[in-house]
């Protein structure tokens, strides 16, 4: 123990140091802030937007015990204008315009050189309909250019963050091959990062879908049941100062089966595998 000596007088005198109290106070916790995540306004009304797209499908199918293997490159420009809700649902329309498919087993390509559409998207449904409306719309070229757009068509909240998640599922009615069949799909978004771009902040989003459909038609002379499942997985970026979808990638997978039960002997099986790859980009405003 440290001691301090004092002269006091002839004679010293001792004096201890005083042994300080221990604190019973404790430590005050150092604050931690948790950083909050940016939201973003995304405008509710899109301007004209012009993107071209282009789709990728290879068909594989058995054909009496033989795999047939065939691609199709579908190819078009488009311009869409939208108007949002603040969940995300749409109205819209638009144009395409130089649509045109091409395949190794057609020596004619098909082309149409524009049509008109409408467009509306709520948490239920997704319809894109050419106006003015087919009166059959079963196995027309014009359904497959309006069925081209469909991808460029994204539910995007009026507000959003990074990390936000929402979801919605969509029913469509197609025809294939003389067949109508109800497409169910449901949707799982995620905005997975947001960037500086050339037009200010993107966001990207991601999406992965799940895809249940069923058909069936019976006449005299055919009876044909087609189910079938499917997956896809989408990425797009979307500006947020205009609203506008930039950029749109997707791949996706289609297992259809086909049963003909046009023989009362016995019931024709074929499998049809759909695999696709899409692509928009923005070209012009």
């Amino acid at each position: 123990m440290a001691i301090l000596t004092v002269v006091s007088g002839c004679a010293p005198r001792v004096v201890p140091l005083p042994i300080p109290a221990p604190s019973t106070a404790p430590a005050a916790p150092v604050p931690v802030v948790v950083p909050t995540a940016t939201r973003y306004s995304v405008p509710g009304l899109v301007t004209d937007t012009r993107y071209g797209i282009e789709s990728i499908a290879q068909l594989e199918r058995d054909s009496a015990g033989r795999r047939d293997v065939q691609s199709i490159t579908s190819r078009a420009q488009t311009t869409v204008r939208l108007r949002r809700t603040q969940d995300g649902a749409f109205s819209g329309s638009g144009r395409i315009i130089g649509y045109s498919v091409s395949s190794a087993l057609s020596a004619t390509p098909i082309v149409i050189d524009s049509l008109r559409f409408q467009t509306v998207l709520d948490p239920t449904a997704l319809r894109v309909a050419m106006q003015p409306p087919l009166a059959n719309e079963c196995d027309r070229p014009e359904t497959g250019a309006l069925s081209l757009v469909r991808d460029l068509l994204l539910r995007v909240p009026g507000s959003i963050a990074v990390g936000d998640q929402w979801r919605d599922s969509t029913v469509q009615i197609v025809c294939r091959s003389s067949v109508p069949m109800i497409v169910r799909t449901t949707n799982a978004y995620v905005a997975t990062d947001a960037v500086r771009g050339r037009d200010g902040m993107e966001l990207s989003i991601r999406r992965t879908s799940v895809t249940r459909v069923e058909g069936k038609t019976t006449s005299p002379w055919r009876s044909v049941d087609i189910t079938g499942t499917g997956s896809a997985v989408l990425t797009a970026r979307v500006t947020v100062n205009t609203g506008v979808v930039h950029m749109v990638q997707s791949t996706s997978t289609l297992t259809l089966t086909v049963n003909d039960l046009s023989s009362t002997s016995a019931v024709r099986a074929q499998q049809v595998i759909q695999r696709v790859t899409f692509k928009g980009d923005v070209i012009g405003q």
